[in-house]
């Protein structure tokens, strides 16, 4: 072979490569295909194929991974020993130490016995590695093994990650969910494995273990496991349906045809999962299935479900107070809308102890009294505000209210000051209009992005001032009356 190399215009001398084809060549899998294409001659027909849509599919090939598949064991033996015939002819090597045959269904009492002479014997086993797929012919299910696996990779992915950025400092959101769709999803998605993921965004938004799950996806984009499995599963359907592929489209048919007869399929699978969602979202009828229009509008149904579903727990706590009916700059210039996923504007935070206390303020993961009781069931501490001892201690009581403090009456005419250097005319305007009101007078400030910056260092400057001091003791009359809180 002689290869030329160009690149930006500029051109090579001629140079050959004595060993081969060179890696990465794109000629290399249609040479490996040509080189193959008679081996349909020597496997030919037989009464034992298995048939999709009236198809016999006798072999299937991932490069030189070759999968032969039969009905009886004496049709596996007939393609066996031309797989052998063929490897003679075109000076191949049959690798009995890596080929091995796997029943599926139920298993003989006397295991047959597949013997090509010179080929040597394979063995007949009940779990193997195709392609990357760890494959069970008995136990739980076909893929457990491949789950397991994934699960214990995933879980050690994860650990690097964090294992990195304790040697690097800590990294921004992006980046640590860019490393998490990266590195740790792919393998998180071939099993239903909600607890990696869960830890995992606890971690990248620095929350406890008792926070609510909603946020981590609201605060990040990122989708729900259970729901992310079921659209990569939609997405694979409208991929077959796109695609020039017959024979996964005879597949596709075939699975099908076996769920109007009544047998457990893909198909029945994932009826069933999504007939489980809230909302009833409705599952197309057979012939909808190789519709592509039908498949799309299921897609968009699910979406919204997941959306629903986020957006119904945000709303149905009141731990979450802060960011409800929260809105959301229009990038194009149009006006402000609720977007249920996207990864939140003070997620971009530079000083991660800021963006740490801030998140956990917004989240209803803060460290004032009425989160805390939460965690105890008013058993443990007051409500009482831990300075004046007079309120319940709250995030706006706090942030907005308390003056029995001088560090915090100090760091709240600090944060006002920079409010007004930092925010423009209308909007200082509109902050002080909201002066009698302190809840909504928060959450305009936790809103307005031009000052997210300050906001987020007056909740740290707070935070460590109150760590300071500890809990106000114990009023059982507070936890007693106490009733619908502002967060």
């Amino acid at each position: 072979m002689t290869y030329v190399a160009r690149h930006n215009g500029e051109e090579s001398e001629a140079f050959a490569a004595a060993m081969g084809i060179l890696i990465g060549d794109t000629c290399s899998p249609v040479l490996w295909a040509l080189f193959m294409s008679d081996l349909p001659d020597f496997i030919p027909k037989d009464g034992d194929d298995i048939v999709l849509g009236g198809v016999a599919v006798r072999n299937v090939e991932q490069a030189d991974d070759v999968l032969l598949m039969s009905s009886t064991p004496e049709g596996l033996l007939r393609k066996l020993k031309a797989m052998f015939r063929w490897c003679q002819k075109n000076f191949l090597l049959f690798n009995t130490v890596k080929s091995v045959v796997m029943i599926f269904g139920r298993r003989p009492t006397a295991l047959p016995v597949f013997d090509l002479g010179e080929g040597g014997r394979l063995e007949v086993v009940r779990e193997h590695t195709y392609l990357g797929f760890q494959i069970a012919s008995s136990g739980s299910g076909m893929m457990r093994l491949h789950y397991d696996a994934k699960k214990a990779t995933a879980e050690t992915v994860s650990r690097v990650i964090w294992v990195f950025q304790q040697l690097s400092g800590a990294m921004p959101v992006a980046m640590l969910t860019m490393l998490y769709m990266a590195l740790v999803d792919p393998h998180l998605v071939r099993g239903l494995l909600e607890k990696v993921q869960k830890q995992f965004l606890r971690r990248v938004l620095e929350l406890g273990p008792l926070s609510l799950v909603a946020v981590l996806f609201t605060e990040t984009g990122l989708e729900p496991l259970r729901y992310r499995r079921l659209l990569l599963a939609i997405d694979y359907l409208l991929y077959i349906l796109h695609s020039p592929c017959v024979y996964v489209k005879l597949a596709l048919r075939e699975v099908v045809d076996l769920d109007q007869r009544g047998y457990p399929t893909w198909v029945s699978s994932l009826r069933s999962v999504v007939r489980a969602l809230p909302g009833q979202v409705e599952f197309p009828p057979p012939g909808g299935l190789l519709l592509e229009a039908r498949i799309e509008r299921l897609q968009k149904d699910v979406e919204r479900s997941m959306d629903r579903v986020l957006q119904g727990e945000v709303d149905g706590t009141d731990r979450l107070g802060l960011i409800h009916g929260r809105m959301e700059v229009d990038p194009d210039g149009g006006p402000a809308r609720q977007v249920v996923r996207m990864r939140r504007h003070y997620l971009a935070l530079y000083n991660p102890g800021h963006r740490k206390v801030l998140a956990r303020v917004l989240l209803g993961s803060h460290n004032f009294a009425t989160a805390r009781r939460r965690y105890t069931h008013g058993t443990v501490w007051g409500l009482r505000c831990r300075f004046c001892e007079e309120r319940e201690e709250s995030v706006v009581h706090v942030w907005m209210i308390c003056g029995a403090n001088d560090a915090i009456v100090r760091a709240r005419r600090d944060y006002i000051l920079k409010i007004g250097r930092s925010a423009t005319p209308g909007e200082v305007a509109y902050i002080r209009s909201l002066n009698s009101v302190p809840s909504q007078q928060l959450r305009a400030l936790l809103d307005l992005r031009s000052v997210t910056s300050a906001t987020a260092e007056y909740a740290y400057v707070v935070q460590e001032i109150a760590e300071k001091i500890g809990l106000a003791p114990l009023d059982r009359g507070l936890v007693a009356d106490a009733g619908e809180h502002e967060e």
